[in-house]
């Protein structure tokens, strides 16, 4: 049986002891650098009898092989298993190496050479008092598995909204490799929602739904004045929200189908950068996942905003985030705000025939034109929505029967005044949150890493 050393190549006489060395030391640790198989690493064979592979055997051990795509397995470490510790695979330790010689059977163990000794004590050398390689964490673009479990991509979206999904879906669609990470916090009454953001499962969609269950119920009221002898039943709402979930949650599934048909990785948890092209993914069970991409896109939107300096605002009102996903009817509600979401909430309540008010501060839909605006208010007026003027809410109690007592200021007589409710909606301020968020995100995606404004 011929002899060969470490690399594979036959040994030759005119390998002299430092060629030798480079091959029982640098050989291996180009292994472990590279997280290729180690597992049939061997230690020196007994010195050969020929002089003809002395090339190859130089150029085999100056050769780095090629790192595989996924961290190695069976008993052999790699980059994505940080160390080898202090013994072979196998678990034979360094200061006492194998030599396989001609004479012996494969893998049975005989006395070892002076040359794999001292092979041996330079390794152990290298690998420090702790026996274990230390290695630095780098990005890896493209697609493969990158260390310690951290995933590449080309393009990262953080958000799973309509911006968020149409340009993870494009970008897939042009080759590249995308994951989407979502993840919605629940409201401070708990409501949550799955996959396909704000117009899908609190905006757009469950309130047109709202809106048409109203405008059937006006129908019914108009059809006796062309003929139709129809009573005028009451509205279940129950049964209306039990519909209009299970419409949204369709949809979520549906955004779930369309990104595994165009084979868009998607994540379900909380993610914070960890640098410009890193982010730190934590589960619901707590288990973190790193995923690093060439390009990563913000577009996680916004949310309402509770006025917390209102005592009792934030303890016993609910947002637009929890209007659509309410079991029971909110029963005679308050409204607090004059934006297009306050407006068309009191819109669709009123309609489904509840005893709704709207309290705004200064001018309704301040950003639209006026004479639209006062329009839209008279409308809805004369349909039975009880508007206040320049009024603020003072605080919010809950009563011995469960209901709401609401102390507001008329600001122009400076006159304190109550009134009792079923359910507080606080519908103000989501031009400032937009604000805030995008300055939020602005200081995660820029300055806490290192950058400035203008870069």
């Amino acid at each position: 049986m011929a002899s060969s050393t470490l690399c594979g190549s036959p040994a030759t006489a005119c390998c002299s002891t430092w060629c030798r060395m480079r091959c029982s030391l640098l050989l291996p640790m180009r292994r472990l650098r590279t997280g290729c198989r180690t597992s049939s690493f061997q230690p020196m064979m007994n010195r050969p009898q020929s002089r003809k592979a002395c090339s190859s055997h130089r150029s085999a051990s100056n050769t780095r092989p090629r790192a595989p795509a996924a961290s190695s397995r069976g008993g052999a470490s790699s980059i994505c298993d940080g160390a080898m510790g202090g013994a072979l695979p196998g678990g034979t330790p360094l200061a006492s190496p194998l030599v396989v010689g001609a004479g012996s059977a494969a893998g049975s163990p005989t006395r070892p050479r002076p040359q794999a000794a001292a092979a041996a004590a330079a390794m152990a050398a290298l690998l420090g008092p702790v026996g274990r390689f230390r290695w630095r964490v780098r990005a890896v673009p493209g697609g493969a598995r990158g260390a310690a479990g951290r995933q590449c991509y080309d393009l990262l979206v953080i958000g799973g909204g309509s911006g968020g999904l149409a340009c993870a879906k494009e970008a897939a669609q042009l080759g590249k490799k995308v994951a989407v990470v979502d993840y919605v916090e629940p409201s401070p009454r708990g409501t949550r929602w799955g996959l396909g953001g704000t117009c899908v499962n609190v905006g757009c969609i469950p309130k047109k739904l709202m809106h048409q269950a109203a405008l059937l119920g006006g129908m019914i009221h108009d059809a006796s004045h062309y003929g139709w002898k129809v009573a005028q039943p009451p509205h279940d709402w129950r049964k209306m929200a039990e519909a209009v979930q299970n419409h949204v949650k369709s949809l979520n599934w549906g955004h779930r189908v369309q990104l595994q048909d165009r084979k868009v990785k998607y994540f379900n948890f909380k993610a914070s950068f960890v640098n410009p092209h890193m982010v730190c993914g934590v589960s619901k069970g707590g288990e973190e996942t790193l995923l690093s991409a060439d390009h990563i896109v913000i577009a996680t939107g916004g949310r309402p905003r509770y006025p917390t300096h209102i005592e009792g605002a934030l303890e016993y009102g609910i947002t637009s985030d929890d209007i659509f996903w309410l079991k029971e009817s909110p029963g005679k509600t308050l409204v607090v705000g004059a934006s297009y979401v306050a407006l068309e909430c009191a819109g669709f309540l009123t309609g489904l025939g509840l005893d709704t008010t709207v309290m705004i501060r200064s001018v309704p839909l301040r950003a639209f034109d006026q004479q639209m605006a006062s329009l839209v208010t008279e409308h809805m007026a004369v349909h039975g929505t009880r508007i206040l003027r320049g009024c603020t809410p003072l605080r919010v109690e809950r009563l011995s029967d469960g209901r709401l007592q609401v102390t507001w200021v008329d600001l122009a007589s400076d006159k304190k005044d109550t009134g009792t409710f079923d359910t507080v909606l606080w519908a103000v301020a989501l031009l400032v949150l937009e604000m805030k968020t995008k300055e939020e995100l602005w200081m995660v995606g820029r300055r806490q890493l290192g950058f400035r404004r203008g870069d």
